[in-house]
């Protein structure tokens, strides 16, 4: 996978990061190998849930410099597991699971986790989430210089598509979608979408053509009823593709799968499950 260019531009200031994990040697681990990243930065870590929430609801009085960009968090844990931690963690904030365990992975995705680590972290799967929290990062801080439309107005209230809609957007369709950054409309083709993924309350689309991503205030179930459901498959709770350009499916583990797409230079992963919902579609396309 090609890893865009951080150096060009001025360089923005270090992420910062809290780690959950109750075994020391795992934290020590996953900290030396951030240390590469000087990108994120490392400012507090906890051992367990109720000390993750403690810092994440009071951050600056546990000497933690403001709202933390990304938490990487384990999920079995003595006590509350990390999935207890999620309603203290702030919209802005990534969420990145760390754990050895891939029967969590449905359930991190369902949550809005940005990415799934399993242990022990291979360091070039971690350059990947990096990457990925990187480019969510910026597109959430830009959020914040003004969002278009709000839940109240989402023309959806769940992130399911219902029963009984019927797309309305074709594949050679010019569409028209209000962005979350900057209060504009972006025009595209929806041709040009490779993959949309779920956010919460937002969806970050990966297009081409030329290659971007943009991050709208549209939910995924909104998507999916919109769409095609020829060209768009969803693979999960958070994950629409557009099968109609898969350049590449390359089988990296019995975990983790790359997608390609034809003009896009990066890839996705998708975990096990997503990846048999993907080859029984292939083989069992709808009529």
């Amino acid at each position: 996978m090609m890893s865009p260019n951080r150096s060009s531009g001025p360089t923005p200031k270090p992420l910062t990061a809290l780690l959950v994990d109750d075994e020391p040697h795992a934290v020590e681990r996953l900290t030396r190998l951030l240390s590469v990243h000087p990108e994120i930065v490392v400012v507090a870590t906890a051992s367990s849930a109720a000390e993750a929430r403690q810092l994440l609801t009071a951050a600056p009085a546990h000497g933690v410099p403001g709202a933390l960009d990304v938490v990487f968090l384990d999920v079995e844990m003595p006590g509350e597991n990390g999935l207890a931690v999620l309603e203290s963690v702030a919209p802005e904030t990534v969420v990145v699971f760390v754990t050895a365990y891939p029967k969590y992975a449905i359930q991190a995705f369902g949550v809005g986790a940005l990415d799934y680590l399993l242990k022990p972290v291979d360091p070039d799967r971690l350059e990947q989430s990096v990457d990925r929290i990187l480019k969510q990062t910026i597109l959430l801080r830009d959020t914040s210089a003004g969002i278009a439309g709000d839940d109240d107005h989402s023309p959806v209230a769940s992130d399911q598509a219902s029963p009984h809609s019927s797309p309305s957007l074709s594949s050679d369709t010019t569409a028209f979608v209000a962005c979350a950054t900057g209060g504009r409309i972006e025009r595209f083709q929806i041709s040009d979408i490779a993959w949309i993924e779920g956010l919460r309350n937002y969806t970050r689309v990966g297009m081409r053509s030329p290659q971007r991503d943009s991050l709208f205030r549209q939910r995924l179930g909104k998507w999916q009823a919109d769409l095609p459901t020829k060209t768009f498959v969803r693979l999960g709770k958070s994950l629409l593709v557009n099968v109609t350009i898969l350049e590449k499916i390359q089988w990296r583990s019995r975990d983790e799968t790359l997608l390609t797409f034809v003009g896009r230079s990066d890839s996705i992963t998708i975990a096990r499950l997503a990846t048999i919902r993907l080859r029984q579609f292939l083989e069992s396309p709808p009529p």
